[in-house]
């Protein structure tokens, strides 16, 4: 089975007694999980206030776990997975999502199909008002579903509910929760990088609210780890490498798995897509500063021979350090970066020269064949990092200085696409603005700086408690 996160359980409070299905009376005679369904079914059936009837439910959790264990009458479920599958009505989804998170503390093996089924049924129909009632709940759910999803072979089946839950839960438009980790991590396990990347790119995270969604540090670092490696796997590597950083850089007071892992990720990525080696924000902690300081093993060594410019170095480097960047996961990774070096190489040559023969390209490449050569350049046109034309009856190049008519209409597309998603961003850090400013905690510190005469921790000037606020306020949201 899959444990529940950390805050599943709550503190009960008691049934009221004017909710009907809380009343002394018949039904109070049936057994416990007969009056668990007529508790639920109220919802449906009399209009139900949601928040007495989830509370009820909290309060018989025992009676919950009880059931969920298999049945031998009833084989491939459980008696909760059925109580849920009969009261599961829009108008009771957050009493389903209680039940399933508590399923999700023990899923059976034979009962993990039916699990499955009832979570992406409950994730693909939940709203968002409900959702928000039972967002550290939906969140287990997401999170088993994930689990079984991914071992079993079925991950390609919860990407469209993960999403929908992903949204659902979410307080914000654009906000990063634990289940965004969840969609990414399906993708991969499917090995649909479109679907992935496709999510990242519709739902660009501008906003972080642990107090507002159920969210802790490793789900942050898990997102954006899983975000560099789909990007990857589009061969998006600057991209990727925006990713890898955002979890390298994170606050930290001790090294994380996740972190170092996204470290080597950054490392070879940076010789990718720059050609040198990869240089830390001064805004990174300290221990990962020092970890990039002292080096990695085999990453510092390849990093070395790439900045040396020698391929044969490189080659070396690369088969010695096979074993670890087997176990790393990053092999392929370390064969784009042998790639790099020769395509490093040809685009230093564009700024001597503007005509070269295959032959003479392919030596200066590290010793290319002419086959080998007009392949890696016609690879760098196509991704447009290489404006070039190869003469076949003679065997030479000419590098060209200005860009066709299609790579023209290619970049404008793409700033057209770009500018699109400024403007959303843009949309959206003015609404963020704008709920900072009219925050009732903002007004009263803004107030009384003023009244205060503007002096703050921030020193003598006009700004400084406001700008201690704001720090203030960003650590709440982001840190």
């Amino acid at each position: 089975g899959v444990p529940a996160s950390p805050g599943t359980r709550v503190r009960r409070a008691p049934c009221p007694r004017d909710t009907p299905a809380c009343t002394t009376g018949a039904s109070e005679r049936l057994p416990a999980m007969d009056q668990v369904v007529v508790l639920v079914g109220s919802l449906a059936a009399h209009g139900t206030d949601a928040g007495p009837v989830l509370e009820a439910l909290k309060e018989r959790h025992d009676v919950l776990l009880s059931a969920a264990q298999t049945d031998p009458s009833a084989p491939g479920t459980t008696p909760l997975l059925a109580a849920a599958a009969h009261v599961h009505v829009p108008a009771a989804r957050a009493a389903v999502a209680l039940m399933l998170a508590v399923q999700a503390e023990r899923v059976p093996d034979s009962a993990a199909r039916s699990f499955l089924s009832e979570a992406c049924r409950l994730m693909r129909g939940i709203t968002g008002e409900q959702a928000q009632r039972v967002a550290r709940e939906l969140t287990v759910v997401a999170h088993a579903a994930t689990f079984l999803a991914c071992d079993c072979g079925r991950a390609a089946t919860v990407i469209r509910p993960l999403v929908d839950a992903s949204l659902a839960v979410a307080p914000q438009p654009l906000c990063l929760t634990a289940v965004h980790g969840d969609v990414l991590q399906a993708c991969l396990k499917a090995r649909n990088y479109e679907a992935g990347g496709r999510f990242l790119t519709d739902n660009p995270i501008i906003e972080i609210s642990p107090r507002r969604a159920p969210l802790e540090p490793a789900d942050y670092l898990r997102y954006f780890y899983y975000a560099g490696t789909v990007r990857i796997g589009e061969k998006k590597y600057a991209d990727a490498l925006d990713m890898f950083m955002k979890a390298v850089t994170a606050p930290a007071t001790a090294l994380s798995a996740i972190a170092i892992k996204s470290l080597k990720r950054a490392l070879l990525l940076s010789l990718i897509t720059s050609g040198r080696r990869l240089q830390m924000p001064r805004y990174a902690s300290s221990i990962m500063q020092r970890l990039l300081k002292h080096g990695i093993a085999v990453y510092d060594d390849v990093t070395r021979c790439f900045e040396e410019n020698d391929s044969v170095k490189l080659e070396a480097a690369l088969v010695g350090g096979h074993e670890t960047l087997q176990q790393d996961g990053n092999w392929g990774i370390a064969q784009a970066v042998k790639d790099a070096l020769v395509k490093h190489k040809i685009r230093q040559l564009t700024t001597t020269y503007i005509t070269l023969s295959l032959g003479g390209i392919g030596s200066a490449a590290g010793g290319l064949s002419a086959t080998a050569t007009e392949k890696a350049l016609l690879e760098m046109v196509r991704a447009g990092q290489l404006d070039a034309s190869v003469d076949q009856s003679t065997g030479t190049v000419r590098f060209q200085d200005r860009r066709g008519p299609a790579e023209s209409a290619r970049v404008a597309g793409e700033l057209q696409r770009a500018l699109q998603r400024t403007v959303q961003l843009a949309d959206s850090v003015r609404e963020l603005e704008r709920r900072v400013v009219t925050s009732p905690v903002y007004v009263a510190r803004a107030t009384a700086s003023t009244r205060g005469g503007g002096a703050g921790r921030g020193g003598g000037g006009g700004y400084g408690e406001d700008a201690d606020f704001m720090g203030d306020y960003a650590g709440d949201r982001f840190g």
